[in-house]
């Protein structure tokens, strides 16, 4: 075929896209070139109502869109119809997949979930890690308010009251295992809660390694140890205990069992600790209090024991005798 018959037909194929591509748009011009095509307006391309639009499927070299140094808005399935949007889902290979980098405004939204461009992760689901790790680390300064914590955890339950003993807990820790050693003193435990500030805290309420607090009137206790485990019989070593991993000449809790405390000054007098009933109660239900000698309970069941605080020649260990039968202990003071 002539060169001239070559370049008739490069010219007609040339007006054919123009009048295909360039349809509707005013004053708009289409250029091909050897390894690309060019319009001067919107492009738009376009397959068949039911057909579908390969690009690059036999590519090995890459596949580049939006890859030029402009601001640009790239739109993936925006329209209003319900889209499928597959990103290496194909069934062999190893895909390497990665969305975004160190200075990018990035956000994940599902029916189910969602990620802000803060890092807020938001699921209506379960989160589970096997053979990894939860951690969170936060910092705040040193006049903020309100309530934070790395790791928290909410339960608001609507559900029945089993008939079995569940767990239901805002966080709840359990450690399992089988035959375990140490390699040296380790802790185990479902969870572990850790005070290590150093040099001075100023706050009036509580500061410890773990906190339990009640906030109504129907619950039993701020901390409670359970014993389960109801498959056979089991005999821990006690409902607490206090072991000492410090070396250190010296080191010592100051108190086994502290059940004072003064009144928190941001609360006021009443907040000073007083009990109800009696400080300690024994597993026979015999009770142990303290208070002045005025304020001695007017009932009392066989063993219960009185410390009055205020001393006086009425003797300051009253037992009770039997019911409403309080005693003194000892010979009274002269």
């Amino acid at each position: 075929m002539s060169k001239k018959f070559k370049f008739l037909g490069l010219v007609l194929m040339a007006l054919l896209l123009v009048v295909g591509v360039g349809a509707g748009t005013a004053n708009a011009a289409l250029t091909l070139d050897a390894l690309t095509i060019t319009s001067s307006g919107a492009l738009t391309l376009e397959g068949a109502a039911a057909s579908a639009i390969t690009v690059g499927a036999l590519n090995t070299g890459g596949i580049s869109i939006g890859g030029g140094n402009t601001a640009k808005t790239i739109n993936l399935g925006t329209g209003t119809a319900i889209d499928t949007i597959n990103i290496g889902t194909g069934a062999t290979g190893v895909d390497v997949i990665r969305i975004g980098q160190a200075a990018a405004d990035l956000a994940l939204t599902d029916a189910n979930w969602s990620i802000t461009t803060a890092g807020l992760f938001t699921t209506a689901s379960n989160i589970s890690v096997t053979d990894g790790e939860v951690g969170a680390t936060k910092s705040r300064a040193t006049d903020a308010t309100g309530s934070f914590q790395p790791i928290w955890g909410d339960l608001t339950y609507v559900g029945a009251a089993g008939g079995t003993s569940t767990y239901h807990a805002g966080v709840m820790g359990n450690f399992m295992g089988d035959t375990l050693s140490n390699a040296g003193s380790d802790i185990h435990a479902g969870v572990v809660g850790k005070y290590s500030v150093t040099t001075s805290d100023a706050l009036t309420g509580a500061k410890a390694g773990l906190v339990g607090e009640v906030e109504t009137s129907v619950g039993d206790a701020a901390v409670m140890a359970v014993l389960g485990g109801d498959t056979s019989a089991i005999t821990p070593g006690a409902a607490y205990g206090v072991v000492y991993l410090n070396s250190t000449a010296g080191s010592h809790f100051n108190y086994g069992l502290d059940l004072y405390h003064a009144a928190t000054t941001d609360y006021g007098a009443p907040s000073a600790v007083d009990y109800g009933t009696a400080d300690i109660r024994l597993s026979s239900g015999v009770k142990i209090s303290t208070g002045l000698i005025a304020a001695i309970p007017a009932t009392c069941t066989a063993g219960d024991i009185y410390i009055a605080t205020d001393g006086g020649d009425d003797g300051i260990i009253r037992a009770c005798e039997a019911t409403d039968d309080w005693d003194s202990v000892g010979t009274p003071a002269d």
